[in-house]
């Protein structure tokens, strides 16, 4: 039984030893989840700004995991607004705090 022991002993050495994102350019890299198609976008927040009579509409749209939903929502820029990017900012801010 030892013998067993030993063998799963120096695969985890073998296996901690090998850098866990063999895509990264230095050994120092965190290790973060990678897929063959880039970044794992899970928890990433998607908006759409399109502009319409009277202001913008911005929509976003997130994947919850934990309830396996996804969420979309409505803001909208009036005209008016001076600071556009400022609203967007706020928006995407607003989002990062709901999550």
């Amino acid at each position: 039984m030892n013998w067993l022991k030993r063998m799963v002993v120096k695969w985890v050495r073998d296996d901690w030893n090998q850098p866990y994102n063999k895509k990264a350019s230095s050994t120092n890299a965190l290790p973060i989840a990678i897929d063959d198609d880039g970044i794992n976008m899970d928890n990433a927040i998607r908006f759409k700004v399109v502009k319409a009579s009277g202001g913008m509409i911005v929509e976003t749209h997130h994947y919850d995991r934990r309830t396996d939903r996804h969420n979309n929502r409505l803001h909208l820029i009036p005209d008016g607004t001076e600071d556009v990017s400022g609203a967007i900012g706020k928006i995407v801010f607003m989002e990062f705090l709901q999550q």
